[in-house]
């Protein structure tokens, strides 16, 4: 259980981390609206179809809106803590969850954002597209699948790695050139 305190806290932490997040200025939400729905009227007859257009634009729209999920393996303070049974009592671990340095996994949910349909629209049209990109990794299974199944001259090692911050920490213009 977290503290009412820390969680707010905890979100606060992570969007005032000036290197991966900028405050947004007037974000207003009809304003947004309008924006998509001009894009569309200025688009439609020359790329989208009548119901392409009533799909991108005809749905309840909300401005995004960010949560964090405590990522508990983080935290070496709360794995010592579990592992000395005298700190456990009751099956409870009661502790400040400050004082234990969980930190949280921002997830920004944008089911409702006005781009939403609009996105997905642009992925069901360049789905068929990805057999073209040579080395389009999907998932592990199909990672696992494309491995050679012999390597000869070396000993490969498999490695994993954990990025701080991944998403946020690409480049707009980067990742627009990839």
């Amino acid at each position: 259980i977290i503290n009412k305190t820390d969680y707010p806290d905890g979100i606060r932490q992570i969007l005032n981390d000036e290197r991966v997040y900028k405050r947004a200025q007037d974000m207003d939400e009809h304003k947004l609206k309008t924006k998509v729905s001009n894009f569309i009227k200025k688009h439609k007859k020359d790329f989208l179809t009548v119901n392409e257009a009533n799909y991108i634009q005809n749905y309840e729209m909300s401005l995004s809106y960010i949560y964090g999920l405590p990522k508990i393996h983080k935290s070496s303070v709360l794995k010592t803590l579990i592992q000395d049974k005298n700190k456990i009592k009751d099956g409870v671990l009661e502790h400040q969850f400050k004082e234990l340095g969980i930190p949280f996994r921002p997830i920004l949910s944008g089911t409702k954002c006005p781009l939403k349909r609009l996105c997905e629209l642009a992925q069901i049209i360049l789905r068929p597209f990805e057999k073209e990109i040579p080395h389009l990794i999907k998932d592990t299974p199909d990672f696992l699948r494309k491995l050679p199944d012999k390597v000869v001259g070396y000993q490969p090692t498999l490695i994993a790695i954990d990025v701080v911050q991944l998403y946020p920490s690409i480049d707009n213009e980067l990742g627009i050139e990839a």
